[in-house]
Formats: C-alpha cells, structure tokens, sequence
C-alpha cells in the first residue's frame, strides 16, 4: 500500500547516488486522455481517495503518492527478465494533488532494488529535482527499454545484476516540504 507519511517524525540516513547521464530516465503522462490514464491507474493504485486523514497531510491540498511501481522490458510490463539480452526499465507511478503541481515545487525519487535471498541493496539510484510538468497522475522511469536498438537497453547485467530474485520498491520526497511516500516491494526473476 502506498504511504504518505510526515518526514517530521521519521528520519533515515539512505545512501544514494546520483543518476548518471548515461543512464536514461524518463517521464509521461499516463494515458492520452483523461479516461485513459484512470483507468491503467485503477489497475495499479494501492490507495484509495480520502484513505489518508486531511490532519496528517503536510498541508493543505499538498499530496504525493506513490499509485504503483512496476518492472518493464521492450515487451512492455514483466516480472522475468533474461539477464544480457531483455530490457530492464524501473518505473514509478506518481499521483499528485492539483495543489502540489500548481505550486511549483520539484520533488525527488529514488529507486532501489534489493537482492531477495541476502536483502542486500543491489541499486540505489537518486533523481533530484523533478518537475510536476507532466500533471497529477503521471509516470518516471530509468533503463532503457524502448532501445532504439537490442544493444541501447537497460539490461539487467548492466544494473549490476546476476541471476536471481531481486525486489523493486521506491520513495518520492518533495523538496521543501514535509510530502513523502513509499512504493510496495516488487519482485522480479533474472535468469
């Protein structure tokens, strides 16, 4: 379940590093239309409206969350990737209030995947000041998984991967204000 929490009184120290240029990221509006982007959110969405008490927001109408994590290849969604050859692109689905997009702030997004079988930290990858340039309910991705040849993706040998199971989770902070939220755990095979 997606979690808005209060960062006043949770602290953690999480070792990050910042993207390198080399690796791609991306970000969309969900959908081509309004109707559209509600319904592939409907699919992923672990919250519902209203779930978070309006006493706990860090203010009035300023919300993020995180609606969805998923794992994707050049074939689209997937949960078992081949380790030299398939695509692996980390994406979040981030919905935000009207009032956090319109007011200008930028957030950041990290993106970690964890070894299953030693619960060690494989990626840990940081996106700083991010934009609500793509509206309220929207998606952000590293890896390359659309090439646009076989050689150009994102495969998981070079995330530092090797065959096994490994779990994909997310966190979204908005900077300069006390708006941050966490994704479910994901797992995906490499083989």
């Amino acid at each position: 379940m997606a979690t808005l929490t209060d960062t006043k009184n949770k602290t953690a120290e999480v070792k990050t590093k910042t993207v390198p240029e080399s690796l791609p990221t991306r970000g969309g509006a969900l959908g081509a239309t309004y109707d559209e982007a509600e319904r592939l959110l409907a699919v992923e969405t672990k919250i519902a409206p209203g779930e978070t008490p309006e006493a706990e927001l860090p203010g009035p109408g300023i919300a993020i969350a995180v609606a969805g994590v998923r794992t994707v290849s050049q074939a689209g969604n997937q949960s078992v990737f081949l380790l030299n050859t398939d695509a692996l692109a980390l994406v979040i689905d981030v919905s935000a209030t009207p009032d956090l997009v319109n007011s200008g702030a930028k957030f950041d997004a990290n993106f970690e995947i964890i070894e299953y079988a030693t619960n060690n930290v494989k990626v840990n990858n940081a996106w700083n000041g991010i934009g609500f340039s793509w509206g309220t309910d929207f998606w952000i991705s590293q890896g390359n998984n659309w090439g646009p040849k076989p050689t150009d993706y994102t495969t998981p040998a070079k995330w530092g991967l090797a065959a096994g199971i490994y779990l994909y989770r997310a966190t979204l902070a908005v900077e300069g204000l006390n708006a941050f939220a966490f994704s479910t755990e994901v797992s995906f095979r490499v083989r």
